[in-house]
């Protein structure tokens, strides 16, 4: 397996878009139970982002695209 930052980040993101397109409790699955989410409103903990990704998701953002534009591999 290999470990470079910018692949470490390349397949979280494919998981991340992947889980969008199943849905917000997918998707709250790859954060930690006491995890927060920054935004345009902050959401404290897996079941809190859970619902912003229901909104988000029910307002039509059914899919998501992911730029990764640094890593710490990348920055050196």
């Amino acid at each position: 397996m290999d470990d470079s930052a910018d692949q470490i980040a390349r397949d979280f993101v494919s998981r991340y878009e992947a889980q969008w397109s199943r849905g917000a409790e997918a998707v709250s699955l790859l954060y930690a139970s006491d995890a927060v989410l920054v935004g345009f409103v902050t959401a404290i903990g897996r079941s809190r982002i859970c619902e912003l990704l229901h909104g988000i998701i029910g307002q039509g953002w059914t899919s998501i695209r992911i730029k990764i534009v640094m890593s710490d591999e990348s920055a050196a």
